[in-house]
This record gives structure tokens, C-alpha cells and sequence, in this order.
């Protein structure tokens, strides 16, 4: 960063991993993209509960 600042580019704050990562996890995008990105992962899940239905416990399972 140093360098970079006596050249007169441009520089960020904290470290390289720290800016990278706060990039790929905190990106900016429209708010209308998140509510579909929800919804679909949210009728994928309906689906799977539909189409892959979890069987009931068994009341007597041994365990040894």
C-alpha cells in the first residue's frame, strides 16, 4: 500500500485478503435480484420436499 500511495494510485483500507474477501462476500447488486435468487432456491426446496419425501423415524431402531 505504501508503494502504491507514492505512485499516487489508488489504495484501500486494511489488508490485501481482507479487502478480496470483503469483496466477494459483500457485493452489490440490486435488491430485486436477492428476491429471486431466494424465491428459486425456495421452490427448489418445496420441490425436493415433494419429489424427495423423508421417511419417519423408526420408534424401535437399536443402536448397539
Amino acid at each position: 500500500m505504501h508503494l502504491r500511495e507514492r505512485t499516487g494510485d489508488s489504495t484501500y483500507e486494511g489488508t490485501f485478503i481482507a479487502h478480496w474477501l470483503h469483496k466477494l462476500l459483500y457485493f452489490e447488486v440490486p435488491l430485486w435480484v436477492f428476491v429471486v435468487v431466494y424465491t428459486l432456491f425456495a421452490l427448489a426446496v418445496v420441490y425436493s420436499w415433494l419429489k424427495f419425501r423423508p421417511r419417519g423415524f423408526r420408534s424401535n431402531t437399536q443402536i448397539f
